[in-house]
This record gives structure tokens, sequence and C-alpha cells, in this order.
């Protein structure tokens, strides 16, 4: 396949409400300062989508949950099969009924159980691990897990509006946005590594997933590079959250590439990520997913440049480091707020305030948006010839990796 082939289809969306007329101004004027953004729709071919019915009624009814204070608690209580996920949806692993919710039975379907207890953190189980926190946390955090792996069906049962817990999952626009945002990474990696296929010829690309918590867009990734002939060597995996990557362990057998998946059980917050992997290592490091986290204050702000420095001196020369964030106007705001944890959303010139920040030049940046249901910015750079390596974390950044991770629940 050549590279002008492997784009993102471009469609009309009549389904998904769109990018707010704010973030199309931005984008707008952006572009006439010569930044280097514009809308795409990544494909949605092969992922579940309700039926046209079901999905207005879907839209209809979290308008209206949306206007009561403190819906979640209501909702979930009209919906108990829901609450296995429900309590663990402020953690990595509820991704995974957005990443496979055409699969979705029990919230834990296609995530092998018997994953919890798998030694694979330097001999001890997730399971094991949790056990090393206080009594306490290690057994609140073990219910949830226990009952998620245990939940009843999702499709089952309605609330107020006749609606399953599933319908709501696979109908809510941040569903879409996390596979749409998935797919927009990808096909700028594949597009990337294609057009540089010559220097896959004698080794294969490595991939980092910084963050990577449940990491499967990261698997399609590298099945899409397989799939055009571009051999993989590597799937590094760092993260904190022992549950979310011996979950992601089990994904990566059902999608083929387990033998190429390296855990880090790391804080790469607080330490140098170039001592967890080397200096010029990587083609590819995904930190989808991770800015979020990062306050918006100036310390944050600094934090956020000093990462991508670190991050950036793990990776080759000529090669990316994509990333995203959501934006700062989006549909359903109300939902997501009551649904997910506290997220930073943010303008698309903070963000490239942030690159230039990290001392990198805008030049070297090219930003898609996802225009169907208009809430991620997909942001990809390039490494330049020499990148600085930093060895040392700033004060700053220790300190906040530190509180971050305290705000954290469970974690």
């Amino acid at each position: 396949m050549s590279i002008d082939n492997y784009l993102p289809s471009e469609r009309t969306n009549a389904v998904w409400p769109g990018i707010h007329g704010n973030v199309r101004r931005e984008v707008q004027q952006l572009q006439q300062h010569d930044i280097s953004v514009r809308l795409v729709n990544p494909s949605l071919e092969g992922h579940y989508m309700l039926d046209s019915a079901t999905q207005a009624r879907v839209n209809d009814a979290i308008d209206q949950w949306s206007r009561m204070p403190h819906f979640a608690d209501e909702l979930f209580d009209e919906l108990p099969g829901s609450r296995p996920w429900a309590d663990l949806s402020k953690r990595a692993i509820a991704l995974h009924a957005f990443y496979n919710t055409g699969e979705l039975e029990g919230p834990s379907a296609g995530i092998d159980p018997e994953c919890m207890d798998w030694e694979i953190f330097n001999g001890l189980s997730a399971r094991q691990t949790a056990l090393h926190e206080t009594p306490e946390k290690a057994a609140s955090i073990l219910a949830k897990y226990d009952a998620f792996f245990a939940g009843e069906s999702m499709r089952r049962g309605g609330d107020r509006y006749g609606l399953s817990a599933h319908d709501y999952i696979a109908g809510s626009v941040d569903r879409i946005a996390d596979v749409t945002r998935a797919n927009a990474a990808r096909d700028i990696i594949v597009k990337d590594a294609l057009k540089n296929r010559e220097l896959y010829s004698d080794r294969g690309v490595v991939v980092a997933s910084y963050g990577s918590g449940l990491a499967e867009p990261i698997f399609w990734t590298a099945n899409s590079l397989l799939d055009q002939g571009i051999p993989v060597d590597a799937i590094h995996m760092l993260d904190n959250d022992t549950f979310a990557l011996a979950a992601s362990v089990s994904r990566a057998q059902v999608n083929g590439v387990d033998n190429i998946v390296h855990l880090h059980r790391k804080n790469f917050i607080k330490q140098s990520p170039a001592e967890i992997l080397g200096t010029g290592t990587v083609d590819y490091a995904d930190l989808i997913g991770v800015f979020e986290y990062i306050p918006k204050d100036v310390h944050g702000y600094h934090m956020a440049a000093n990462l991508l420095k670190q991050v950036a001196a793990t990776v080759r020369p000529g090669g990316l480091i994509v990333f995203g964030n959501m934006v700062r106007d989006r549909a359903q705001q109300k939902w997501f707020e009551g649904i997910w944890p506290k997220l930073e959303q943010r303008y698309i010139g903070e963000v490239i305030a942030i690159v230039e920040e990290a001392g990198f030049s805008r030049d070297d940046l090219e930003i898609v948006i996802t225009e169907g249901e208009g809430i991620y910015g997909v942001y990809a750079l390039r490494m330049p010839e020499s990148v600085e390596d930093i060895s040392q974390l700033s004060f700053v950044q220790k300190k906040l990796g530190k509180v971050i991770l305290r705000g954290m629940p469970e974690y």
C-alpha cells in the first residue's frame, strides 16, 4: 500500500456533535500563522456502533442526566450491572470498555481474569503489589478489581430511559473520541514508518508507550505496522499501575504481540526516562493520555515541557513523540466531568507554548484535531538531529510527580 493510500478516510459524521466553533476558529487562526494543524476524521471501520435510533436515545438521555447535580451515583444505582465498571472508571482498566465495546458483556470481557495473579513484576503479581500498600487500601482496591472481573452483563436492565450501561458506553462521545484519538496517532506513526521504510530494512521499529495503562491502541498500531510489512522489534510499556499493565499483557496476547512487549513498572514522572530505556533507543514515543494529568498552573506548564525534553532524550533523531490533549471546548462536558476524573483541557496554542518551552520548534510539530466528535488534539513532534540528554529531573518535576501520584485514586 502506498503512503498516500494510508491516510484517514474523510467522512461527514452526522451522528456525533462535531468540533466546537471555538476550536474550529483556533484551528483557522493557527493555519493563518503557518502552523501545521488540520482537522481529521480517522476511520471508525471495524468498531462497534449503535444503531441510529438507539444512538439518538443515548444522546437525549445523556443531555437529561447531565442537567442533574451529582447524577453519576443515581445513574449507576439505576444500572446496578454498571457498578463494577463505575467503581474503576477513574482507572486505566476502565478504557477496556471503550476499546472493545462490541465484545463487551461483563466489564472485563476479553481480559484474562488470571492476569491479576501473573507474577510479571519481578516475581510479584498485581495482586501482590497491592498488598504492599496499607491493609485498608489493599482491601479496597482488590475488592473493586475482583468485582470488576466477576461483573455481570452490562447489556441487561435499563434506566428510566430504557438504556443499558452498554448503551451509554457505546454511545458517549468520549468512547468515540478515545477510538479516533488512538486511530489518529496510529495513522501518523504508520504513515511516517512507510515514508521511512528503508530505515527498517535491517531492524524493526521500537515503540515506547508512556503512561500506557491499558495500552491496547499501541497494539493496534503495531499490528498496522506489521500489516504494512514494517517489522516491530519492541513495545516498551511504562506505567506504575500494575493492574493496568497486567490487563494490557492479556490484551497483548489477544492482539498477538505479547512476544515483543516489555514491561517497565516505573514512575517516569519522577525518574528520567533515559535512565529506564537509554538514550536514543526509541523510534516512536507515545504519550497519549498523559498531558491531561499535568496541572495547568505555571509549575505544571514547566513540568510538561521538562517531561517532553526527558522523553525526547530516548527518541532517535528523526523519530516522533506522539501525544494528545483534550481541547478546551467540547460536547458532553458535564457528562464527562461527572463520570471521569478531573483532566486538564487545553487550547491548542497552550500545547504549542509547552512544546516551545521545551526548546523545540513549532515547525517540527504536526497537529491533527479529531473533527467528528471534536474532543482531542493529537500532536506529533519530530526530533531534531541533536536532542539534549537531561539526566537529572528538575526539582519542580520531582515534587509535582509526588503530588500528582498522591492525588490519583489508590495509586
